[in-house]
């Protein structure tokens, strides 16, 4: 299982001095610079999601105003449950919820709705299909060519943290950094 991430991530992106970039790219990379994404499994940052939570739900029509004014569920302290905050110039403004589900946890909002479906999939001795990522990795984006067919991206020569170092597809690797 996922050990819980506790360190604040950025994402680093910058424009390199000989790559020309369309200005509707650089003002995306501008705003993702004061974008910051953070795991929150206590205290204050959990607090404040359930309220964020809260308060689109009542902006939605989905809940009625109550004194608590925060969403919680049974989802939320699960130990394959992981919750971040997208915070903008400090500030909370988005929210997802992800789970790491195995045959060991299988409990999640999806295994829950299409358990049919995927609890088969999960079950002991499946093929695994994971990957794995290292998010302190640096690389830039065009170097040492594309994985796919299609080699134009708006972040060609933008530095990039996070890189995919395997991925596993049907218990084969299919990459390997």
């Amino acid at each position: 299982m996922l050990d819980k991430v506790n360190s604040i991530s950025r994402v680093s992106l910058r424009q390199e001095q000989d790559v020309k970039v369309s200005s509707f790219a650089q003002s995306v990379l501008n705003v993702l610079e004061h974008v910051e994404y953070r795991c929150c499994d206590g205290g204050e940052d959990l607090e404040a999601i359930y309220r964020l939570r809260y308060e689109s739900y009542l902006k939605a029509g989905m809940l009625k105003p109550n004194a608590a004014r925060m969403v919680t569920d049974s989802f939320d302290d699960l130990p394959n449950s992981y919750t971040f905050g997208v915070f903008y110039d400090g500030r909370l403004v988005s929210t997802i919820r992800l789970h790491a589900v195995d045959a060991a946890h299988p409990l999640s909002p999806s295994t829950e709705v299409f358990g049919d479906v995927l609890m088969p999939r999960i079950a002991v001795g499946e093929r695994a299909n994971l990957v794995l990522l290292d998010p302190q990795a640096a690389w830039r984006v065009g170097e040492g060519g594309f994985r796919s067919r299609s080699s134009n991206s708006w972040l060609i020569g933008e530095t990039l943290r996070g890189k995919v170092c395997l991925t596993v597809a049907a218990g084969r690797i299919a990459f390997a950094a």
